[in-house]
């Protein structure tokens, strides 16, 4: 069985007070770098970031075209999906426009960002709800260690519109004190050791109560997402604060979990 290592990690993270209009710290990526500009006008904002991080995950890593392209995200492009569903009430099915539509549905992210890159080969989108980054992490884990994949990369994102805060709040998603989030992130996964920041140790999902192994540091969730906000795939901040730490030279192995009763998911980077 191969090891697994991370090459690069990314994160874009816009805090809840960004929408609201309040100051934030979030600094936009130059999206004209990456995207040419006629073509960015046409895309959704998760769309753009999760675009740029995965290019930039890829300038940090290596050139080279990945072999698949993995996404994990709980609820989708929620920008055009709204957009869609109000022209629906407002307008009827007559009006819906057609990019919107292309947008909206969950797989999208990969399938955009496989095009972009001109990857051909596997490409999966996992909406697991709280567990979807998860979920597309454990999915390139096994295949890179069965030797089925030499690389992958694998991004996560999530949206937080106006609209979809306020359904979210209303049922209660957000504990009091925490800060909603919209993310966008991408890992550099390869059997490959040279030049990696750290080795990808175990991605475990798991049900009810379950005894983690003891680890030199342990990043909560609610210690990541008190930083970057919560959203479903809040864990990829996580994994980004790991692999930053490790390539800075702390001590490993680091654990980071996620516990949306009753599931859960622990992931160990050394």
């Amino acid at each position: 069985m191969s090891k697994v290592f991370v090459h690069s990690a990314v994160l874009l993270s816009q805090p809840r007070e960004a929408l609201s209009g309040e100051a934030c710290c979030f600094q936009e990526p130059d999206y004209r770098k990456y995207i040419p500009p006629v073509q960015a006008r046409r895309m959704g904002m998760l769309l753009k970031r999760s675009l740029v991080a995965a290019k930039m995950a890829l300038e940090e890593a290596s050139p080279e075209v990945p072999e698949a392209v993995l996404c994990g995200t709980g609820l989708g492009c929620m920008e055009p999906t709204e957009r869609i569903l109000a022209a629906l009430k407002e307008q009827g099915e007559g009006s819906v426009s057609p990019t919107d539509f292309m947008q909206s549905t969950h797989n999208t992210i990969a399938s955009t960002i496989a095009i972009h890159l001109g990857c051909r080969g596997y490409n999966c989108t996992y909406s697991q709800g709280e567990v979807s980054f998860e979920s597309a992490l454990l999915d390139a884990f096994l295949q890179i260690k069965a030797g089925v994949l030499g690389s992958a990369l694998v991004c996560a994102a999530d949206e937080m519109t106006d609209a979809t805060f306020r359904r979210l709040d209303g049922c209660g998603y957000f504990p009091e004190g925490t800060v909603a989030s919209a993310l966008s992130a991408a890992l550099v996964l390869s059997s490959r050791p040279e030049g990696a920041l750290c080795e990808l140790a175990e991605v475990r999902l798991f049900h009810g109560a379950t005894p983690l192994p003891q680890c030199a540091r342990e990043l909560g969730q609610s210690d990541y997402e008190a930083l970057y906000g919560k959203c479903p795939v809040s864990a990829a901040a996580g994994v980004w604060m790991a692999v930053s730490e490790l390539s800075a030279g702390a001590q490993g192995p680091i654990l980071v979990q996620k516990t949306p009763a009753p599931d859960g998911a622990a992931i160990i980077l050394g």
